[in-house]
């Protein structure tokens, strides 16, 4: 196990832990589905401490730590359960070995309580060693040696640490507040009101507008926001809208840039609306401080333009523009989520694939269109990420497609199209593929990915081979081997290549793919592993021969006869069985004459008693025969049951022919 596989062996861990914390708190106490995941949490656990999972973790902002690593929370779940520790107090968190199940189910129904109740009761340390935990160790700044068996001071770091965490924490929920303010017209509309009460304080509400446009500036969706945002300042009452135009809006232009992109937003009337606020002699100034700015060009335009007509135009009355239709109105509402639905990165990703593949077909340039299908590949890589694998799909089938392609672009659309393929065939691309997948719950992305991977061909699939080799999570695992068995034949060329891998679970897993598969092309390839040292990979090989070879997995199975695994012998008999070859007959009578010892031995002498029943030859009913003829002594318990078996298996096959019989 190396240092770069811990972060994994954590993940792996802390996820049994959530699975089990869930299930603690869904049923009640006796319940066998949560005494089901306790144990296979017990069982998680004792596997990954013989892996090498830290005794102790530390509870840091957006990453747990251990001496010499750290796992950063990327995934949405391990950062909520990180969060909840964090707010409970806990920075250091150790499991001994030596732990007991029920200390973990008092762990967790701790864990589950609300955090008034663990503050009544003294917090998480008292309340475990009220319940006798001994073995799990908690602590935190509040908390001194914590509870269990190994304890010891805090660090003054790990307090600054936490306390640095939940400011970090306080300000995201606070942005992430004013975010979704700038959605809501009304609510925008009422804390503009709050905070100008009492009196009418006109800076405040300014300064509350000057701290918003830097969050609706990096938004994807700002011209939404900047709507919403317009719409409650020319909304707002006078005089409080009067001061804020002339007092500080209009002149904040000579110096923040931050109010000019506002203002760029505003539409002729409304700007004409606001100039109204402002005495002419004023907005002649104005005009000239526009001209200075540093600023774009086409910003200062838009003003300029703007304040030309407010000026041309100073009589228009200045009443507040009536709604033509009402905040609530349905029709609104429904088109206000279409319009922020269809700003959403996602959705704008898809319509920009969709204008890349018109303008291709389109452009009337002479030179085969580089740019154009360098873009998509970052399209790809970028649809990946965004777990949106029918998109990326999608963009390689339409590459694949040339006949919106001029003809002259044809050969260089292929070199192009085959480079775009290697590239993408990449570690880095494919390590995006299976990050998708472990993510992912959808059906629909099986047959979604083998067909990726079948477009980009072998040199893709051996890598993705390769990243599943590494994975450590079992349930990714599985999803890539569906993956490459909805592959196909295609995939079995690069399957072939690590059948032979030095690590066992890899082997196994690749000899049973290609079984899965149907490809007897493989038996060869198989069959150079017949001795491989592990013998679950033997019992993979001698089950995936006699499905890919039929008669021809004779040899080899029946070699598998004096494997030194009971398994082994046990899997090569049950296949020499269903082939049912007259050939067997002569091995299997070799090795029921041998004493039997152990309960495997008599197991295996059981299925061999079987084959010779199934494959009911004149030679296999004479070994059967020999068998129940034998005399035994009274204390050869195995031997008479062997020979208890062989006269069963004799009457199941009827009487012999009467040729048989004569001879």
């Amino acid at each position: 196990m190396t240092t770069s596989q811990l972060p994994q062996i954590v993940e792996g861990f802390l996820k049994e832990f959530l699975g089990a914390k869930k299930a603690v708190q869904l049923y009640p106490a006796g319940n066998p589905l949560a005494t089901e995941w306790l144990q296979r949490l017990h069982r998680a656990l004792e596997n990954a401490q013989k892996e090498g999972l830290p005794g102790l973790l530390r509870i840091a902002p957006g990453r747990f730590e251990w001496d010499g690593g750290q796992l950063i929370t990327r995934d949405p779940s391990l950062e909520a359960f990180r969060f909840e520790l964090q707010t409970r107090r806990i920075t250091e968190m150790a499991i001994d070995p030596g732990v007991e199940s029920w200390e973990l189910q008092e762990f967790l129904e701790c864990l589950n309580m609300r955090q008034q109740d663990v503050e009544a009761a003294g917090g998480l340390p008292t309340l475990l060693g009220q319940r006798n935990v001994v073995h799990i160790t908690l602590r935190g700044p509040l908390w001194g040696e914590g509870t269990g068996v190994a304890g010891g001071p805090v660090l003054a770091g790990s307090r600054l640490d936490l306390l640095e965490g939940l400011v970090n924490t306080i300000l995201e929920a606070l942005a992430e507040d004013f975010r979704t303010l700038t959605y809501d017209r009304l609510r925008l509309s009422a804390w503009f009101h709050e905070l100008s009460h009492p009196g009418d304080r006109a800076e405040i509400v300014f300064r509350a507008v000057q701290m918003l446009i830097p969050l609706i500036e990096i938004e994807p969706d700002r011209e939404i926001r900047y709507r919403t945002l317009n719409e409650s300042l020319v909304s707002l009452p006078d005089p409080l809208r009067s001061t804020i135009v002339s007092a500080w809006l209009m002149p904040a232009v000579r110096t923040d840039l931050n109010v000019v992109n506002l203002l760029t937003r505003f539409s002729g009337d409304e700007f004409a609306e606001l100039a109204g606020l402002i005495p002419a002699n004023a907005l002649e100034a104005l005009r000239a401080d526009i001209e200075a700015l540093p600023a774009e060009e086409w910003k200062k335009a838009r003003l300029s333009e703007s304040l030309e007509d407010a000026l041309a135009e100073k009589e228009v009355a200045t009443a507040p523009i009536e709604a033509l239709i009402t905040d609530d109105d349905p029709g609104l509402l429904k088109l206000r989520d279409a319009a922020r639905e269809g700003s959403a990165p996602e959705h704008i990703l898809g319509h920009s694939i969709s204008v890349f593949f018109h303008l291709i077909g389109e452009t009337e340039a002479e030179a085969y269109p580089v740019f154009l299908v360098d873009a998509l590949e970052e399209a790809v890589a970028e649809a990946l990420s965004r777990d949106r694998l029918a998109l990326a799909l999608r963009i390689l089938q339409s590459l694949g497609q040339a006949d919106r392609l001029r003809p002259e672009w044809l050969v260089e659309h292929q070199r192009r199209l085959g480079l775009l393929h290697r590239r993408l065939s990449g570690r880095s691309h494919i390590l995006l593929l299976a990050d998708l997948l472990r993510r992912s719950e959808s059906p629909d992305d099986v047959p979604s990915g083998a067909e990726y991977l079948r477009i980009l061909g072998p040199e893709a699939i051996g890598e993705f081979i390769g990243v599943y080799a590494e994975d450590q999570d079992s349930a990714a695992r599985s999803r890539m081997l569906d993956v490459l068995a909805a592959v196909g034949p295609g995939a079995s060329s690069a399957i072939r290549a690590w059948v032979g891998d030095s690590r066992w679970l890899v082997a196994r897993a690749m000899i049973a793919l290609l079984a899965r598969i149907g490809d007897a092309s493989a038996f060869e390839a198989i069959e150079k592993v017949a001795r491989y040292d592990h013998p679950h990979v033997r019992r993979e090989v001698a089950r995936a021969l006699a499905t890919l070879g039929g008669k021809r997995a004779m040899k080899p199975l029946l070699e598998y006869l004096a494997d030194p695994d009971g398994e082994v012998r046990l899997t090569a008999i049950r296949a020499l069985g269903n082939l049912m070859d007259a050939a067997a007959v002569g091995p299997l009578r070799e090795f029921l004459a041998t004493p039997t010892r152990t309960a495997s031995d008599l197991l295996v002498k059981r299925e061999m008693i079987s084959a010779l029943a199934s494959i009911a030859s004149p030679e296999a009913r004479a070994v059967l025969e020999a068998i129940a003829s034998r005399r035994l002594w009274p204390w050869q318990r195995n031997e008479l049951t062997v020979r208890g078996l062989a006269e069963e298996a004799i009457k199941s096959m009827g009487p012999a022919p009467a040729g048989a019989r004569e001879a």
